[in-house]
């Protein structure tokens, strides 16, 4: 089981913001759906009016859609660091001694600087890749894609306060020092 889970620590999940701002039966959700469906059209929904993940992962995904990727991060990002912030500060409210933020982007965004301890999750290279590639919707070209717009796993580590090193196993990581 996850610690912070055991810990009843709240984590703010990036990605999971991402999935609502997407979806439109979330709550909150949906808020990123029509200024996408501005920006690039009809084919980026899903059937039922949320937005379409592989579809919109076409249009810029790759080096030749770079300005179109810069167009969706305008759109997403701040959606994001929005609800991070309401997050942040309930967590305040809540008296909570500390959160989470999990960021898949805190380095190539800079956002470490608003953290007080950096963790990063890592696993080798060749790991890594097999289980990304074992994911619905993931293709080796757009795994690379992905990687070249990312600070290398080594300079994360470097960067790092704690590293938890997910290709031991858990006999592997006994009596290793905690966070």
């Amino acid at each position: 089981m996850c610690p912070s889970k055991e810990m009843k620590i709240p984590v703010d999940d990036a990605d999971a913001t991402v999935h609502r701002l997407y979806a439109l039966d979330s709550q909150p959700g949906g808020q990123a759906v029509l200024p996408i469906q501005k920006a690039f059209g009809d084919g980026v929904l899903a059937q039922d009016g949320s937005i379409d993940r592989k579809a919109l992962s076409k249009l810029v995904v790759g080096e030749e859609n770079k300005e179109k990727l810069q167009k969706l991060e305008a759109i997403v990002h701040p959606l994001v660091e929005a609800a991070r912030d309401a997050f942040i500060a309930e967590a305040s409210r809540q008296s909570e001694p500390l959160c989470i933020l999990d960021i898949p982007l805190l380095f190539e965004k800079q956002l470490e600087q608003h953290c007080d301890l950096v963790v990063v999750v890592s696993a080798p290279a060749e790991q890594q890749r097999a289980r990304v590639l074992a994911r619905k919707d993931m293709d080796p070209e757009k795994f690379t894609a992905i990687l070249a717009k990312q600070v290398p796993d080594v300079e994360k580590r470097a960067l790092s306060d704690r590293i938890v090193d997910t290709g031991l196993t858990l006999e592997e990581r006994q009596g290793m020092p905690g966070l």
